[in-house]
């Protein structure tokens, strides 16, 4: 219950928890941080970011929306679990300006 890898039938033994642990109090998710890349991200590498947030502190804003969406993509069953981290990560995005869902399809297709 604790894995990851559905789409491919193999388990990886990351956690949602271990990735919320990684939210800063702020809210957002650091895209410099390669521990959180390689546990969310295909391939383990972070992808090129979407000039429509390179207005932004945008590695922060980028990863964020990543997460929120690996969140939603992966372990939507335990929702109830994640839904305050999700909500405040998407009320960071907002003060930075930036609507999640505008970006969730192409976030969702590097998760």
């Amino acid at each position: 219950r604790d894995f990851r890898g559905f789409d491919q039938g193999q388990k990886s033994p990351v956690s949602y928890l271990d990735v919320v642990m990684e939210q800063k109090v702020l809210g957002y998710w650091d895209g410099a941080n390669q521990k959180l890349i390689n546990m969310i991200l295909k391939g383990g590498k972070m992808p090129e970011v979407p000039e429509e947030l390179k207005k932004t502190p945008y590695l922060k804003v980028w990863m964020t929306v990543l997460v929120l969406c690996w969140l939603e993509k992966l372990w939507a069953y335990e929702r109830k679990a994640w839904s305050l981290v999700h909500q405040k990560g998407s009320e960071w995005l907002k003060r930075q300006g930036v609507n999640y869902e505008e970006f969730r399809t192409l976030a969702n297709q590097y998760i």
